[in-house]
């Protein structure tokens, strides 16, 4: 199973188990129930106010995601040397290494670490007048003078090779070639997660005469 059909399966248990119906859990985090129906379908992408939002409905933490078996098996990361060739350099983090969601903590550093480890494609908006001398090319940030999207896709996440502190988030980035830049976190704008879509064949056809919809309760 994807790591983001475990996250919707995993969504829909707690809600279950805390009594939760759609519309409830949509009325806990202040969203229209279609629009929540639409974030659990992987029909619409999950943001980062959402995501603290439905952590601190469903008081999801490390304990609740590794009885859910929803850790990730560790994998080696391939990062640069000094010589820029790829090589090993540690381990994937895992879902039971993360700590439960806090809406007052750092959103854009929680939101980053569930987006890698849970393999969805990470779409990024940086504000381009906090990132000089951070290792995003000048031509980039000329660029994008206002606002710079970047997205990191989930098949190079062992590229980008994300590494926390603080004060911001290492990672390795392409634009003209390779670089290492330390994005700080107040240059974050939006950060919006895209679990990964299953492949057409993964899906189960409904029986005939019926059709596909989500249930949040029994």
């Amino acid at each position: 199973m994807k790591p983001s059909e475990q996250m919707v399966r995993f969504i829909r248990e707690k809600a279950q188990e805390k009594g939760l119906n759609t519309a409830a859990l949509a009325g806990a985090i202040g969203i229209s129930r279609p629009e929540l129906k639409q974030v659990l379908a992987g029909k619409a992408p999950l943001t980062v106010d959402m995501l603290v939002s439905l952590g601190g409905a469903l008081e999801l933490g490390p304990e609740d995601l590794a009885s859910a078996g929803m850790s990730i098996p560790d994998a080696e990361d391939a990062g640069l040397d000094d010589a820029g060739v790829l090589s090993p350099v540690r381990k994937r983090q895992s879902l039971t290494d993360l700590q439960p969601l806090d809406p007052y903590g750092n959103h854009a550093e929680q939101i980053l670490r569930l987006g890698f480890a849970l393999g969805c494609d990470i779409h990024i908006v940086l504000n381009s007048d906090r990132l000089e001398g951070t290792g995003v090319p000048d031509a980039t940030i000329e660029q994008f003078p206002d606002l710079m999207p970047i997205k990191l896709d989930a098949e190079y996440h062992h590229h980008n090779d994300p590494r926390f502190t603080p004060d911001g988030v290492q990672l390795v980035l392409s634009f003209d070639t390779l670089y290492t830049a330390v994005l700080p976190w107040e240059a974050f704008a939006q950060i919006t997660l895209i679990p990964i879509e299953p492949e057409l064949g993964d899906v189960p056809e409904p029986p005939s005469g019926q059709h596909p919809h989500l249930r949040l309760v029994d």
